[in-house]
């Protein structure tokens, strides 16, 4: 085929495997539904081969958010369909969306060297967006399971799995890019790392104290006391030595030394005092 010019017929032949392996499963299902084993391992293999078109069309980075997107389909059409089998589908391919932002995109995009102009900002670049938009694939699956109809209430608990897996990934993948920004920039600005990734912790406790209150939702809150946790032990651990003789030259207390933790406290105050408000039958529970 690529000796012909063909090559965009490449990925047609996955797709139409799949669809293949899909009818198969669909004639199992109607003609013997008792045969779940044949059944279930027709729809995986038809799962399988739809991950395949992906990297023949597209490479390198954008490579994880095209599978989140097409996992997000899955569960959506699985949904307005009533097929199971393409929801299961969808988070199985968002659990190798999940393994490529844990351990290989992030670290990928750190040694690509991007250096120029609008690439070189911090979240503001073309190696952060990809990364960006994979893991907003898991929010929009958690707002697919939550409000799109024909959903059974045993999957509708996969909702709050998947925000919290939203906010862990793009916990992640923020930290890693504005460590390798300071990184890259060496020198005194290099130690700014610490008291930036202050506030962005902070940050997340603050959202994921929100989320949890306004969802109700224990888990999202419970991390959020988990990370607050964290940022604690970091400023006193960590911050404070390293930055320890940073902050001369600067005016008192208008420094990061000193405006971190006090975003930090910030942070905290305002969810407490918001937390300290709701009743008791409006607190997150779990």
């Amino acid at each position: 085929l690529s000796r012909q010019g063909l090559d965009w017929l490449l990925p047609l032949v996955p797709l139409a495997m799949a669809a293949f392996h899909y009818l198969l499963a669909r004639i199992v299902r109607l003609r013997n539904p008792e045969d779940r084993l044949l059944y279930f391992a027709l729809a995986g293999t038809a799962t399988g081969l739809l991950t395949l078109p992906v990297p023949i069309w597209i490479k390198d980075s954008w490579m994880t958010p095209a599978w989140g997107v097409e996992a997000v389909i899955l569960v959506a059409v699985g949904s307005f369909f009533n097929r199971r089998f393409l929801r299961i589908g969808g988070l199985a391919i968002l659990c190798l969306v999940g393994y490529r932002l844990a351990l290989i995109d992030p670290f990928a995009a750190r040694s690509a060297g991007f250096t120029a102009g609008f690439i070189a900002r911090p979240f503001l670049n073309l190696r952060f967006l990809p990364q960006l938009i994979a893991a907003a694939c898991f929010g929009l699956a958690a707002f697919a399971f939550k409000n799109l109809p024909g959903l059974p209430d045993g999957e509708r608990k996969f909702c709050g799995r998947l925000w919290l897996a939203f906010a862990v990934f793009l916990f992640w993948i923020a930290n890693l890019e504005l460590f390798g920004y300071f990184s890259r920039l060496g020198a005194f600005a290099e130690s700014m790392k610490w008291p930036f990734s202050t506030i962005l912790w902070s940050l997340f406790a603050w959202w994921l104290f929100f989320a949890g209150m306004l969802r109700r939702n224990g888990r999202l809150f419970k991390a959020g006391l988990g990370l607050a946790a964290a940022t604690v032990l970091k400023v006193m651990l960590l911050d404070t030595p390293l930055l320890r003789g940073q902050g001369h030259g600067y005016p008192f207390l208008l420094n990061l030394r000193f405006l971190a933790p006090a975003f930090l406290l910030g942070a905290l105050a305002t969810a407490a005092f918001s937390h300290a408000r709701l009743g008791d039958g409006e607190r997150p529970g779990g």
